[in-house]
């Protein structure tokens, strides 16, 4: 690809770069309604979807195709960003704009399911859930929340962390555990609820888990 993308005709390696002073400038404004700033933010900011598509040359996707999901993910990521986090833009947005493309090569792989077993294993998808809600919350450990955390959570290990405590009323110290993060560093940015296919309350579940460790 050679570090371009022809997007209408124009190449994306001619496109500015925008300073991170520049693009909390014009998130504030598009917050405020201002399109032509949102414009601004998204054109500013397709080399940041470009730098993350390129981790996917080697698959033999259509590369055109992914730079257009990637934008969407672009755009996410500006709706949502909260502008009072102390969070640089980039480190929110390169999860987002992974995470869509992700999920749309998870969605359009050359493996087809018959609608017939997808209501199957929506079904024990349900019974799975009732039986679960029993013992805490039903991650499945698929790790897509981790690829969007701008945090770097190890979002199953603290999950399960929660429902362990829940069941036993042993909480994990997680200070012993020097290789993760514990739930309180959670932005609650609502990235990883958005990418999570059982649709879990994370940044809820893991208030909950940081209360319970304070009680320690």
């Amino acid at each position: 690809m050679q570090g371009k993308v022809e997007i209408s005709g124009v190449s994306t390696s001619k496109l500015k770069v925008l300073k991170n002073e520049e693009t909390m400038r014009l998130l504030r404004l598009t917050k405020q309604g201002d399109m032509l700033a949102r414009e601004e933010l998204i054109t500013g900011n397709l080399r940041l979807v470009l730098s993350v598509i390129q981790k996917f040359s080697a698959r033999g996707e259509n590369m055109n195709d992914l730079f257009q999901v990637g934008c969407i993910g672009l755009i996410k990521a500006i709706d949502n960003f909260d502008i009072n986090q102390p969070v640089r833009f980039s480190t929110y947005g390169v999860p987002m704009i992974l995470g869509e493309v992700r999920r749309y090569l998870r969605d359009n792989s050359a493996l087809r399911v018959s609608r017939a077993m997808r209501d199957t294993a929506y079904r024990v998808l349900q019974a799975k859930d009732a039986f679960m809600g029993t013992l805490g919350v039903p991650c499945s450990g698929c790790r897509y929340c981790c690829d969007t955390c701008p945090a770097g959570l190890n979002i199953p290990l603290l999950i399960q962390g929660y429902n362990e405590q829940r069941v036993s009323g042993e909480g994990w110290r997680l200070s012993n555990l020097k290789w993760t993060k514990g739930p309180e560093e959670c932005l609650h940015c609502n990235t990883c609820r958005q990418y999570c296919p059982q649709r879990i309350d994370i940044p809820e579940v893991l208030a909950q888990y940081a209360a319970l460790r304070a009680a320690l």
